[in-house]
């Protein structure tokens, strides 16, 4: 039995201003609202960038991919997917910002047997292709 490989996800900086921007653009939108006498709007901007910060946290933090002797683990927050290699019928690198657990636009599209596709980032996108083609082989 090999040891399982773990590659974190690429991460591109656009993503990263955005997934950290949205939520904390709402504590200084919301002082000024508060200085401006709307205190309950105010606060409601801070809880709801508090809330948007921890919702981005959990569906994106760890994201890492993982090449084990049974298939490939996917895991992006608190979402965990795995996929045996025998359902994996193909690999393309693509760049594409749709969702999915990838926090960089270049990414590998894998397609499934049941003609499903998903798609992910692995920091090491080479080394990664070519073990998982090596794994898919078996």
């Amino acid at each position: 039995m090999a040891e399982d490989r773990i590659f974190p996800s690429r991460i591109d900086w656009w993503v990263t201003l955005l997934l950290i921007g949205a939520p904390v653009i709402h504590l200084p939108l919301g002082i000024w609202v508060i200085t401006m006498g709307k205190v309950l709007i105010g606060v409601g901007l801070i809880v709801w960038g508090l809330i948007l910060g921890v919702v981005i946290l959990f569906l994106n933090w760890p994201c890492h991919y993982a090449l084990k002797d049974s298939g490939l683990a996917i895991r992006s927050g608190m979402v965990n997917e795995s996929i045996g290699f025998s359902r994996i019928q193909a690999v393309v690198k693509i760049s594409s910002i749709k969702p999915a657990p990838a926090l960089s636009k270049h990414r590998l599209k894998l397609t499934l047997s049941d003609k499903t596709e998903r798609m992910i980032s692995p920091k090491e996108l080479d080394e990664f292709t070519e073990l998982m083609r090596q794994k898919i082989d078996e």
